[in-house]
């Protein structure tokens, strides 16, 4: 998964801009394994805990790994092939700067993640909106990503 970071690395934390059919969205770009470990460190938050004091710490503490899963891997196949490390989240689209605890009332575009299944080291890129799937790519060298100073 080394390389699929270092094709990532100069877009992490950056307003971006991506086409796709001719449509111009924002994306921004995830550390899907940042998102994994602070999704563990905030499960132990809830270690010991009774279920009232888990349901009080959820309200007020939001995993972004349990939002992405809620809001864009919301069909079961989605999940499974991310659970089984076939296809590893990257991008969201539809707005800059993603802060994922918003997304239950946002619209957004989809999010684009790596088909590492058939070839780990040169993924195709898949594409899921609205619990439909399609490969947008066939690496990360055919996306048109820019970056962008303002959004308009």
């Amino acid at each position: 998964m080394e390389n699929l970071k270092k094709l990532l690395e100069n877009y992490l934390g950056k307003d971006l801009q991506i086409e796709i059919d001719g449509e111009v969205e924002s994306c921004s770009m995830l550390d899907w394994n940042q998102i994994i470990r602070d999704n563990d460190q905030w499960a132990k938050g809830m270690e010991g805990m009774t279920d009232e004091e888990k349901d009080a710490y959820c309200n007020h503490s939001v995993s972004d790994f349990v939002n992405i899963y809620q809001y864009f891997l919301d069909e079961e196949e989605f999940e499974q092939k991310v659970d089984n490390k076939q296809w590893v989240p990257f991008a969201v689209l539809g707005m800059y700067k993603p802060h994922i605890h918003g997304y239950a009332e946002m619209n957004n575009s989809g999010m684009l993640l790596f088909n590492v299944e058939e070839d780990p080291e040169n993924p195709s890129i898949i594409h899921i909106l609205d619990g439909e799937e399609q490969e947008l790519a066939s690496d990360f060298s055919e996306l048109s990503i820019t970056e962008v100073e303002e959004f308009e």
